[in-house]
C-alpha cells in the first residue's frame, strides 16, 4: 500500500476587521455650534444621514422668514403701514369693525353715545387695532361700567342707612310720621312731574333735604293741602273713596271750616293724581 500522505494543517482564519464607527458630523464644527442643544438630535450620525434633513429645514426656514410680516420702520410710507395693519386683521374702514355693544339692564338707563362710539372706532382704526382687540376693549368697558354702577348703588345704600339712623336718633318715635309727611309733600308738590318726584325720593340719603320736606309738609298740612295721616302710594280709587267718605262727613255737610279744608285738600290730591271727583 502506498504510504499515507500527510495533509497540511489549514491556515488559521483571519479575523474580520470591525467597521469603523460613523464619524460624528459635528466634529468639524466650531465648539460653540458643536455644543448647541438644537443639534443634539443628530448626535453620532454622519453627514450622509444628517445632510438632507438639515437642508430641508434650512429651505423651509427661509420660506417662513420670507413670508413673515415685517414691522414697518419709522420712515415707512402710509401705504406700507396700512398694509401691515390690514395683514394683522384691521378692517378696511372704522364702520366695518362689527363691534358688539355691551348690554345694560334697562333700569340703569344707560344709553349708547353714538357720536362718542364712532369717535372711538375711528381712533382705534387709526391706531391699527384689529376687530378682536376693539371688541376686547368694549367688553372691558361694559364690565367696568356695571362695576361702577354697583359701587355707586352700594355707596348710596350705605349713606341712606347712615341718614336713617341719624334721623331716627333725632326724631325718635316721630320718625315714621315725619318720613310719611315728607313723602306726601313730595307727591303733592310734584304730582305733575313724576320724574322729579322720583329724583327727590331717591335723594333720601340727604337728611337736610328730608328735614326740609317735613317742614314743607307741616306748612301744607296747616293749609289743608295734605292731612299728614295718608300712607304713601295711594291709588286713584283710594283717593276717590276718600273724597266720597269726606263728602258724607257731618262736619263737611254742616260747613265746618276745618272739615271743608280737609275735603278740598282731598279733592285737590285726587285731581292731581288724574282722577275725577265722584258725583254720587
Amino acid at each position: 500500500m502506498p504510504p499515507e500522505t500527510e495533509t497540511a494543517p489549514a491556515a488559521p482564519a483571519t479575523p474580520e476587521t470591525p467597521a469603523a464607527p460613523p464619524t460624528d458630523w459635528r466634529a468639524g464644527l466650531p465648539d460653540d455650534l458643536k455644543a448647541d442643544k438644537s443639534l443634539e438630535q443628530f448626535k453620532g450620525k454622519d453627514w450622509a444621514e444628517v445632510g438632507p434633513t438639515l437642508a430641508k429645514g434650512y429651505v423651509e426656514t427661509k420660506k417662513m422668514v420670507g413670508g413673515a410680516l415685517k414691522v414697518p420702520k419709522d420712515d415707512a410710507t402710509p401705504e406700507e403701514v396700512a398694509a401691515f395693519h390690514t395683514a394683522l386683521g384691521r378692517p378696511e374702514t372704522p364702520d366695518k369693525y362689527g363691534t358688539t355693544i355691551p348690554e345694560f339692564p334697562p333700569e340703569l338707563g344707560i344709553t349708547l353715545d353714538q357720536e362718542g362710539f364712532n369717535a372711538f372706532l375711528k381712533v382705534s382704526h387709526g391706531a391699527g387695532l384689529t376687530a378682536k382687540q376693539v371688541q376686547a376693549v368694549m367688553d372691558w368697558y361694559g364690565e367696568y361700567t356695571l362695576g361702577t354702577v354697583d359701587k355707586m348703588t352700594e355707596t348710596t345704600a350705605q349713606t341712606r342707612k347712615i341718614a336713617e339712623a341719624a334721623l331716627k336718633k333725632e326724631w325718635g318715635g316721630a320718625y315714621q310720621r315725619n318720613v310719611n309727611l315728607a313723602r306726601q309733600a313730595v307727591r303733592d308738590l310734584f304730582s305733575d312731574d313724576p320724574q322729579l318726584a322720583q329724583a327727590v325720593e331717591e335723594a333720601g340719603n340727604n337728611p337736610n333735604l328730608i328735614k326740609a320736606m317735613v317742614r314743607m309738609g307741616e306748612r301744607m298740612m296747616e293749609h289743608g293741602e295734605i292731612t299728614g295721616d295718608i300712607p304713601p302710594g295711594q291709588s286713584v280709587a283710594q283717593l276717590e273713596a276718600e273724597v266720597t267718605k269726606l263728602r258724607a262727613d257731618p262736619e263737611v255737610v254742616n260747613g265746618t271750616p276745618a272739615a271743608i279744608d280737609k275735603y278740598a285738600a282731598a279733592i285737590a290730591r285726587l285731581l292731581k293724581a288724574g282722577g275725577k271727583v265722584p258725583t254720587t
